[in-house]
């Protein structure tokens, strides 16, 4: 799966674009921020579709090599965006719950019911 910006600018703006998202991903700067960079040189796309990839390209070239960005876009589109959607779309309570998830602190119902169609979404993945 390509990225939204890639499909939408060609050649020398998707280098900007990515470029922006490196530095953006190195430096910690929030969605938001990635936003409005974008924005002010005219780059910007819809909102929830540059949030999306950004976090997807964060997901993807964190690892080291291609093969590690391979698992990475795999565990991002099976895993993570399905326990997202079934989330709300929320991403800071995706995080957590995966947090929750790796440290065994599930505590409420509503927590292993999510964490089991987690597991379920696991299988067949690799994580990255």
């Amino acid at each position: 799966m390509s990225f939204i910006y890639e499909k939408r600018y060609g050649g020398e703006q998707a280098l900007r674009i990515e470029t922006i998202f490196s530095q953006a991903a190195t430096s910690g700067l929030p969605q938001g921020g990635v936003y409005s960079t974008l924005f002010t040189q005219g780059l910007a796309w819809r909102k929830t579709d540059v949030y999306n990839d950004f976090r997807r390209y964060k997901a993807i070239y964190q690892a080291k090599t291609p093969e590690g960005r391979e698992k990475a876009e795999s565990w991002f589109e099976k895993v993570y965006e399905p326990l997202r959607n079934k989330m709300g779309k929320n991403t800071a309570k995706t995080n957590e719950l995966l947090q929750k998830i790796e440290s065994g602190e599930i505590k409420t119902e509503e927590e292993a019911e999510l964490a089991g169609e987690h597991v379920e979404l696991m299988k067949g993945v690799s994580p990255p």
